[in-house]
């Protein structure tokens, strides 16, 4: 698990620590290449201020992986302050666009279209792969930037990562380890007591 932030400010509800955190950032990955076979980076991308080193350092670390980001429709019907990017996928092909403002389009976000539009928020719901790029690459990442010298300066950073008690999801991430250590153990014992039956 790699954050960069461990506030919510990027964040709809608060981070689970449930494996190994290491704060870094994902623009400059500490890690050797091609570490990993396979990488996961689940709407992360509209996150970031420099796609191209993001995308970049994803395929140098691994060797496959996966991609999920809200596409351009849904960045214009339903913006977040959050999201630097706007993203589409053409024959396996990120398209992205640097956002100049957090809401590019406000005519758009005013309608609320997936918000008090049942037709629009049903098409929503039941076609999601419409509103979101779902990328499945191997050995390299496709991608285009249309606009790469546009300033994200309207985009204010957190302040910090203090927000969160951090020794206090340590404790908790230990102990869920030390729960999954001990089945494990147990779960051991009972398959060499079983064999000791059997023979």
């Amino acid at each position: 698990l790699v954050e960069k932030y461990i506030n919510n400010k990027h964040r709809l509800k608060g981070i689970e620590i449930d494996k190994r955190l290491i704060l870094a950032d994902a623009c400059k990955l500490p890690f050797k290449d091609k570490a990993f076979d396979y990488s996961l980076s689940f709407h992360v991308l509209e996150h970031v201020d420099n796609p191209k080193n993001f995308l970049e350092e994803s395929a140098r670390v691994s060797h496959s992986g996966y991609i999920e980001t809200p596409n351009v429709i849904y960045e214009r019907l339903k913006p977040f302050d959050v999201h630097l990017l706007e993203v589409s996928m053409i024959k396996n092909v990120l398209h992205i666009n640097k956002k100049n403002e957090a809401y590019p389009d406000k005519y758009l976000k005013s309608l609320g279209l997936l918000d008090d539009e049942s037709k629009w928020n049903k098409l929503f719901s039941n076609y999601p792969e419409l509103f979101h790029v779902q990328l499945h690459w191997r050995n390299k990442i496709d991608f285009k930037i249309y606009n790469e010298d546009v300033s994200l300066e309207w985009f204010q950073e957190p302040e910090s990562n203090a927000a969160i008690d951090l020794p206090n999801k340590r404790k908790q991430y230990s102990r869920k380890k030390n729960i999954r250590k001990l089945i494990l153990e147990l779960l051991k014992k009972i398959k060499s007591s079983r064999i000791e039956v059997e023979d």
